[in-house]
């Protein structure tokens, strides 16, 4: 339980490593755009996979808005 080597694995995958949002925009986009592995990214970046996950979702839900909102701007435009 106290061996060095089981401590340093709990702070390695431990949530509260929060990424600033510059860090968090390069490991979304890494995945999404250039094609690298969320396992690569999550050991990189030292993060928890689940997290990694939860930021990508956050990103695509984001990017679907604002196309959703373009599309609704475009279709008013379109009206008037």
């Amino acid at each position: 339980k106290d061996s060095p080597e089981i401590n340093e694995k709990r702070v390695k995958y431990d949530n509260r490593n929060v990424l600033s949002k510059r860090d968090r925009d390069q490991a979304v986009n890494a995945v999404l755009r250039d094609g690298h592995t969320r396992k690569q990214l999550y050991t990189q970046y030292g993060i928890n996979a689940l997290t990694l996950r939860r930021y990508i979702l956050e990103a695509r839900q984001r990017e679907l808005r604002a196309l959703r909102e373009k599309h609704a701007c475009s279709d008013s435009n379109d009206e008037s």
